[in-house]
């Protein structure tokens, strides 16, 4: 190795600077960084658990792609609705994968509808979350192309149940190509709005596993 070190050590330690010196001074300026030192620096401070400082972070970039999934950090992140306000922050954010948001509330989800630039969104999700909430948050991204929604299923009665307004949501996104749902119910009783869904001219691809679909939906 030499005197200088490898170009991945000196990126390290340039990131362990910036992250020890926003703990005495406050986050500088990210205007102008490359979105590649960004989401090294929120591994980073993801990696060792650093979550409140993480938050902060994300407040004050602006990232195009927010990943809190096992990819990045080895296992999922939870999110809560704090998360999501920071989250929220990247306006201009056109990929999120939030796999882990069964601590988030309806408002948490409903506030993701800011993101309107987002043209792929996985998002997982606990079986309180109301139909209402979906139809906020999609409504609030016309540019979806990519839309993953995993519930975590029925728990006793409750359970996910997207209604008919929240399905004519989803049957506007017109860039829609991929769109993923699971353990919900509601596309047994809402027919005539999963066929506009299904009428897309961009759909490729509809996953609907262990929903309530059935044969008069096929």
């Amino acid at each position: 190795m030499s005197a200088t070190g490898t170009p991945r050590q000196l990126t390290f330690l340039c990131i362990d600077a910036v992250c020890k010196q926003a703990k005495i001074e406050g986050w500088p300026s990210f205007h102008g960084w490359p979105d590649m030192v960004l989401e090294q620096i929120l591994s980073y401070l993801l990696c060792r658990e650093n979550h409140d400082e993480a938050r902060e972070f994300l407040k004050k970039c602006s990232l195009d792609e927010v990943n809190l999934n096992q990819r990045t950090v080895g296992e999922d992140v939870p999110v809560d609705d704090e998360w999501i306000a920071a989250v929220s922050a990247n306006e201009d954010a056109q990929f999120l994968r939030l796999p882990d948001c069964k601590s988030a509330s309806d408002q948490g989800i409903s506030n993701l509808g800011v993101l309107h630039c987002i043209g792929h969104l996985e998002l997982g999700l606990s079986n309180i979350i109301s139909s209402n909430a979906l139809e906020t948050m999609i409504r609030g991204m016309p540019q979806l192309k990519h839309l993953e929604i995993k519930s975590e299923g029925a728990t006793g009665s409750q359970i996910t149940a997207l209604g008919a307004t929240c399905l004519q949501a989803l049957s506007q996104l017109n860039q829609l190509v991929n769109l993923k749902l699971y353990k919900m119910e509601g596309l047994n009783v809402n027919n005539d709005a999963f066929k506009e869904i299904a009428a897309q001219g961009n759909l490729q691809t509809l996953d609907f596993s262990e929903t309530d679909f059935n044969d008069d939906a096929l």
